[in-house]
């Protein structure tokens, strides 16, 4: 391995470290809907004990204590900020954080797996609002949620249009048309068929647990991914289409 190979690999994994501690703080702020202070001597003292007493050869149990103890800090000063908690289903980058940030600026933005989710956290409160789409002016209205605002005791309280901007994303320089793959969950994949067919290009549906799993193992060579504007950094851009989706903001 070259030194270019093993700095590209650091920088990496520098990445993936503060994706995992952006949710690790998302988390602790969740924490703070069942506690009755933000400070927990007790949890923070069997925490940094058993950190400590971790074997790893080339990590000294005191740094571990250390670096941990930053964190436990850092975790508690934004506990004490106590940001309202803005739901919304998928993953950071998804268009569902961009319309919370829109709508409530200096939010906590919490990702949800199911709209469900987003309405079960807001009623039971351990969620303060939601943020759900309710129709896409290329594919209309989003059932599953419009099914659940008949449910709900929940009110909407905003509303918001949001631009939708698609690209392709690779994990390596390619020619579009050298594509013959693309992967993406249906609902972007049916906004952008006309793109799609015109380049008779394949698709397969997935629902995106993970995109770092997708753009870093799961793609072979002609293999691309549809994906929100939002990542362009992730890997150049091919296409953009262009459409809106309305969304409410949810409260109990």
């Amino acid at each position: 391995m070259k030194l270019e190979e093993i700095r590209s690999r650091i920088d990496k994994i520098d990445r993936e470290l503060l994706v995992i501690l952006q949710e690790r703080m998302g988390l602790a702020l969740r924490s703070n809907k069942f506690k009755k202070t933000v400070s927990d001597p007790e949890r923070e003292k069997t925490m940094l004990a058993q950190i400590e007493r971790m074997n790893l050869d080339l990590i000294e149990g005191s740094f571990s204590k250390q670096l941990l103890q930053t964190i436990i800090t850092e975790s508690k000063r934004l506990q004490k900020e106590d940001r309202p908690l803005v739901a919304f289903q998928g993953e950071h980058g998804a268009y569902g954080e961009v319309a919370a940030r829109g709508l409530v600026p200096g939010g906590a933005y919490i990702p949800c797996m199911e709209f469900a989710d987003v309405f079960r956290g807001v009623e039971e409160g351990y969620l303060d609002l939601g943020v759900v789409p309710v129709e896409n002016s290329l594919e209309g209205a989003v059932t599953q949620v419009n099914d659940l605002l008949t449910s709900t005791d929940l009110k909407v309280i905003g509303e918001a249009k949001v631009p939708v901007n698609h690209c392709l994303l690779s994990t390596e320089a390619t020619d579009y048309r050298e594509i013959r793959l693309v992967y993406s969950h249906p609902q972007a994949l049916a906004q952008c068929r006309g793109f799609l067919t015109r380049n008779h290009l394949a698709i397969t549906f997935h629902f995106l647990c993970s995109f770092s799993l997708l753009l870093g193992y799961l793609l072979p060579s002609g293999t691309v991914l549809l994906l929100l504007a939002l990542f362009f950094q992730l890997g150049p851009l091919l296409f953009g289409a262009l459409l809106f989706e309305s969304v409410f903001l949810l409260a109990y």
